[in-house]
């Protein structure tokens, strides 16, 4: 696709987060106010980033004396799209090359009603990511999400499979990003409720509770009661709760 060189670098993370806290980030805009409970979800997730580091060290340290490790945490290689990031691990195993995302998981991830095990959407989209600029020096490599249990050993290891248009929707992304930037334009916040398909009931969306710019991109310091009393009057409306 000709879409020309960025200006700046843009992470995965970013391409997986809500395009107008991204927008207000790269302009430096000064963070709003936070609503309290917002703040303490943070801190849990501060807390819960430090276990996901902690057991991707473990999974990182098997993996070495099984001699399969690869390539440890590394970059992706540079591309002329300026999307960047850093993938957790390639692994050889039967003399195949694997892609593989390490995340801490709650047993959300494992007890659910689904038909099949599936992965949050936004690491289903970074290790896409990942495995595209990857796939030219490891040909044949697969990817892979392993999921581990933080207060338990369960492990899941869900295979991604892809065609590349839906990587192709980033270059579309960046180009949004681009435009904004050049045009003083702040983009349009994903949406603050979302489908739980683990939970099977509306929530608020993880891109909405995270961006640290939400207010700003609704305009409304009263965004966070507004949507948990949505959320509770939408679940209770179509029987979810």
């Amino acid at each position: 696709m000709g879409i020309p060189r960025n200006k700046f670098y843009i992470s995965a993370n970013d391409l997986t987060s809500c395009p107008s806290g991204v927008f207000y980030k790269k302009k430096k805009t000064p963070l709003p106010l936070v609503h309290p409970r917002i703040a303490e979800i943070w801190q849990v997730f501060g807390r819960l980033q430090e276990k996901g580091q902690k057991i991707q060290k473990m999974v990182m340290e098997e993996w070495q004396r099984g001699n399969v490790l690869v390539s440890p945490e590394r970059f992706i290689p540079w591309n002329d799209f300026g999307i960047t990031g850093k993938y957790d691990a390639i692994v050889r195993i039967n003399g195949e090359f694997i892609l593989y995302e390490i995340k801490g998981a709650g047993k959300q991830i494992f007890d659910n009603e689904l038909d099949k095990p599936e992965p949050f959407d936004a690491h289903r989209s970074q290790v896409i990511i990942y495995h595209y600029f990857l796939r030219k020096n490891f040909p044949g490599i697969k990817a892979k999400i392993l999921y581990v249990e933080r207060s338990g050993d369960r492990r899941l290891e869900i295979t991604i499979e892809y065609e590349d248009k839906e990587f192709l929707k980033n270059l579309e992304i960046v180009k949004s990003f681009q435009e904004a930037l050049d045009k003083d334009i702040p983009q349009q916040p994903k949406p603050t409720i979302a489908w739980n398909k683990f939970q099977n009931r509306y929530d608020l969306s993880m891109a909405a509770i995270t961006c640290k710019y939400h207010a700003l991109c609704l305009k409304d310091d009263k965004w966070y009661e507004k949507a948990v009393l949505e959320v509770r009057e939408k679940n209770k409306k179509e029987g979810y709760e």
